[in-house]
């Protein structure tokens, strides 16, 4: 689940989940951090981490998954937020994350 600022074009944002959703399949995260301690992780890439927020974003592996989280919201004007993510990987069982 992801959180946009008030009023941001649902379309921008439905991208957005759908590059986290990338990130997801191809990295594996297996936890999320509370919102306050989400703001503090923007420090860089960790490979290997379980964090969502600290692995090296699919995408871009340059930034971490909080970093380029962070660039999005200044371009959306407020703040974003992954709240939770949900990977079923067939023959697996299904794993979630929830924000705290």
């Amino acid at each position: 689940a992801l959180q946009g600022p008030e009023g941001a074009p649902s379309a921008a944002l439905e991208r957005l989940a759908r590059d986290i959703a990338v990130h997801v399949v191809a990295s594996s995260p297996s936890q999320l951090h509370s919102v306050a301690e989400q703001a503090a992780l923007r420090s860089g890439p960790t490979a290997g981490s379980p964090l969502l927020h600290l692995q090296p974003f699919a995408l871009d592996e340059d930034k971490s998954v909080g970093e380029w989280l962070g660039e999005r919201a200044k371009e959306a004007g407020g703040d974003i937020r992954v709240r939770a993510f949900m990977r079923m990987q067939v023959g697996g069982e299904l794993e979630s994350a929830v924000a705290k």
